[in-house]
């Protein structure tokens, strides 16, 4: 098994590919761009793998691999390699396809950045017990005017983020308390962006590999097809360096009723991670904006699910293609 393998997590525009795209970047790490995502659609706990589940995982990872990058795995040797072991665990099968995926001249660490799997982190860490684990949290109100410019889901359903959020956000507090600092860590986006190299640094000295200055030049970053990456913001903008701008741009593009419906839904965590409330008193009107969202069929049901357990959800919306 590889030593220290990285898996990173978090809610969808929460700077995920932003943390992968500068690891990838250091001369000993390799990260995946949205290719192989082997624990939120591969790994089953209650499943025991036979020949037919490895083969059924292996055809779906090459036609998604295929797809979404112009990388040149060779799927033959994992088979070969794969059916030449006894008794084969999940670990041992990504292991397998990631080493062949990634690991190229100096690189000797890999890793798997894939969003909505926190709750697989502990299974991750059980396969690999000198892995990383890495979640990334943001303010709940910014990923959510973020997704709304970004995503092309329809109606309400960009104020799913709030319930996105509190998941990861609820499981980071409970991850912290129970896994061990030397294998899992929570990072704040806006301490990210705000002390780049700083932040940078220390998760290099984290992970166990040599500082190289060049990971903080996001103009070296590429994508999944070995493009220059340039950042994906939702505002249309841009970017060369990592900067402060994208922080609290919910001021500017959310209503008052939807940042008061997500500081409802969110208010213990945003305690917990000091993200200061922003939203006052609604007016009558507003109050009557806020009960339409509340009514909307979709809105309605994650509201519902909250109220009873105080849940959020670690899915889209609407199910993204597998391949």
């Amino acid at each position: 098994m590889s030593k220290n393998p990285i898996f990173i997590t978090g809610v969808y525009r929460s700077g995920t590919t932003l943390l992968s795209r500068a690891l990838n970047d250091h001369p000993n790490i390799s990260v995946t761009y949205d290719t192989i995502h082997f624990m939120r659609f591969h790994y089953q706990k209650d499943r025991q793998l036979d020949p037919n589940l490895i083969e059924e995982i292996i055809n779906e990872i090459e036609a998604r691999v295929s797809r979404r990058s112009n990388a040149k795995i060779n799927f033959t040797k994992i088979r070969t390699t794969l059916n030449a072991s006894n008794n084969l665990s999940y670990g041992d099968l990504y292991e397998g396809i990631m080493k062949e995926f990634l690991l190229k001249g100096e690189k000797y660490i890999w890793g798997e950045k894939t969003q909505l799997a926190w709750s697989k982190i502990p299974d991750f860490l059980t396969m690999f017990p000198d892995g990383k684990a890495i979640l990334l949290i943001r303010d709940p109100r910014d990923i959510v005017s973020s997704y709304k410019k970004f995503t092309n889901e329809d109606g309400l359903k960009y104020l799913d983020g709030a319930f996105t959020s509190l998941s990861s956000m609820n499981h980071s507090k409970y991850f912290e308390k129970c896994l061990h600092p030397e294998n899992f860590r929570v990072i704040k986006y806006e301490e990210l962006v705000s002390n780049y190299e700083k932040e940078l640094k220390s998760l290099c000295e984290w992970i166990g590999v040599p500082w190289h200055e060049t990971i903080i030049d996001i103009a070296r970053y590429q994508d999944n097809y070995g493009k220059l990456w340039g950042s994906n913001s939702s505002y249309g903008e841009s970017k060369k360096n990592v900067d402060r701008n994208s922080i609290g741009k919910y001021k500017q593009h959310l209503s008052k009723v939807e940042i008061y419906f997500i500081e409802m839904i969110l208010r213990t965590s945003l305690d917990n991670y000091n993200y200061p409330y922003f939203s006052s008193h609604l007016s009558e009107k507003e109050w009557t904006e806020l009960y339409q969202i509340l009514d909307d069929p979709f809105i309605n049901s994650r509201y519902v699910q909250w109220l009873k357990n105080n849940q959020g959800v670690e899915e889209y919306p609407s199910a993204p293609p597998r391949v």
